[in-house]
Formats: structure tokens, C-alpha cells, sequence
């Protein structure tokens, strides 16, 4: 089976990372990246990848036993530096850490703390805050990935197939925060960013004064306008003007990300 299913404007850097690249990244993030990692990036330089799931021996917001992963960043000297300490540092993880990949809710790392050639891979999942480790190394990780296309085999919460979405309408607009997160991960995994999706979206963050909620909600809808997805529905300046009107000033990190996607 292929590794890359293709190439993707957010994910992959069009240009091949240099021996210069790599020192000047090992120097700022005091870390060396190890060999398998660099190799898989030399056949393309980040992107979309063929195998979309991750398995996992514990329970979390995507589902009992597996996650989503579907991409690995490029490597750049003038962005993995930046988005590395910017990204993980907004959420409270410190350390020596390395950001590969990861699509709005979830985020993975390679940590360097325990073993500055030979680092494990974590997952923050930026709905809960949870972080915890997912492999013992990269090698580990890539033998863990896998497609997972039968959402049917999955059962979500309340007893409902997810592929009919029968019950992500209600979940969405329940009282409870993390049923309204489940549902919208999972809504959006199984039918993507549709109108109904963005829409509610929109009016919950409109109307959020929590904010946990008012920072997922915000992650999802810059996600979905860098990666140049549902724009249909999207329009970026409305949404900056949603997010200035939260005067909360975490939200200016996805003003600037915004900002950038459109200049």
C-alpha cells in the first residue's frame, strides 16, 4: 500500500528540507530529529496519508480503540520552528517536543524528554486537554496507522450507527459540553463540513460564553478555512469579526492564521 495519498496546501512544503534546515530546527527546538522520521519526509515533504486512523488502547472523544490521523506536516526552517513552540506552548506543553501532524481537534508531537534520539509520539486532543502518549516511537506509529472506512462497526454513545448521523443533532445541541463535542467530531468525520455543520457551528460560538467551548469551536472553523474547506459556506472575514467580538485574546492567534490563509 502507498504511504502518501497525496499532496495537500496546508500539510506539504513544496520545497525539499535541507541539511541546513534540519541544524538550524535541531538548534532552536534542541532536539535531533531522527533518521526514520526524515526519510519518510524525503519521498514528499508532508501531506496526506493513505492510512487515516491511528489505533489506541484507550477510550477518548473520537472513539474506543482508534483515532484519526491522516496527515504528517512538512518540514520547513521557517515555519516548523515557529509552529512547533507557538502551537504546544498555547495549550500548556512544555518540554522538547517536535509538532508532525495533526487537523483541528487533535495534535500530535514527537517528545524528546524522556530520550533526545529516540522519542515517543503523543496526541493532544484540544477538546478535553487531554495529552498522553500514543506510540513509543515513530516506527511504532506508522506500523499502528490504518484506513478506517466502516463507521458502522463503531457504536456511538446513545446506541446510534454514526453513518445515518441520526443522533449528532442532538448531541450538538445538548446541555452537556462534552456531548456537544463528541457530536460535532463526529459529525464532521463521517459527513464533513457541511452548511448544517458551519452553521451550527457558528451560532454556538456566536452565542458561547465558555471558553473551552468558544476555543474548539474557533479551531474548527479556522481549520476548515486554512485548509480551504466548506469556503462555500465560510466566509473568513465574517468569522474574524465573530471572533473580535469575543474580545478574548486567545482567539488572536486564529485572527493572524486567518489573516495569513487570505493574504
Amino acid at each position: 500500500m502507498n504511504f502518501w495519498k497525496g499532496i495537500s496546501e496546508y500539510y506539504t512544503v513544496e520545497t525539499d528540507f535541507t541539511k541546513r534546515d534540519i541544524e538550524f530546527i535541531e538548534s532552536e527546538l534542541d532536539i535531533s530529529i531522527p533518521e526514520n522520521y526524515l526519510n519518510v519526509l524525503q519521498d514528499q515533504n508532508g501531506g496526506l496519508l493513505v492510512c487515516d486512523s491511528l489505533k489506541v488502547d484507550f477510550k477518548n472523544s473520537w472513539a474506543d480503540d482508534h483515532l484519526p490521523f491522516n496527515n504528517l506536516y512538512g518540514i520547513s526552517k521557517d515555519s516548523t520552528v515557529n509552529d512547533t513552540k507557538n502551537t504546544l506552548s498555547e495549550w500548556g506543553i512544555t518540554g522538547k517536543n517536535l509538532l508532525i501532524g495533526g487537523d483541528g481537534t487533535y495534535i500530535y508531537f514527537l517528545n524528546f524528554d524522556s530520550a533526545d534520539t529516540a522519542p515517543t509520539v503523543c496526541y493532544l486532543d484540544i477538546s478535553t486537554g487531554d495529552s498522553k502518549e500514543v506510540a513509543e516511537s515513530f516506527d511504532e506509529l506508522i506500523s499502528n496507522l490504518y484506513v478506517q472506512d466502516d463507521f458502522e462497526t463503531f457504536d456511538f454513545d446513545g446506541g446510534t450507527n454514526p453513518r445515518t448521523g441520526t443522533n449528532f443533532r442532538d448531541l450538538v445541541t445538548s446541555k452537556d459540553q462534552e456531548e456537544v463535542i463528541s457530536g460535532f467530531i463526529h459529525w464532521i468525520g463521517v459527513d464533513g463540513p457541511t452548511k448544517e455543520v458551519i452553521e451550527e457551528m457558528t451560532r454556538q460560538l456566536k452565542n458561547s460564553s465558555d471558553p473551552s467551548m468558544t476555543m474548539f469551536l474557533a479551531e474548527q472553523l479556522t481549520q476548515f478555512i486554512v485548509n480551504e474547506e466548506a469556503l462555500t459556506y465560510l466566509e473568513p472575514k465574517d468569522v474574524m469579526l465573530i471572533f473580535e467580538s469575543k474580545n478574548d485574546e486567545n482567539l488572536q492567534v486564529y485572527i493572524e492564521m486567518i489573516k495569513e490563509s487570505i493574504d
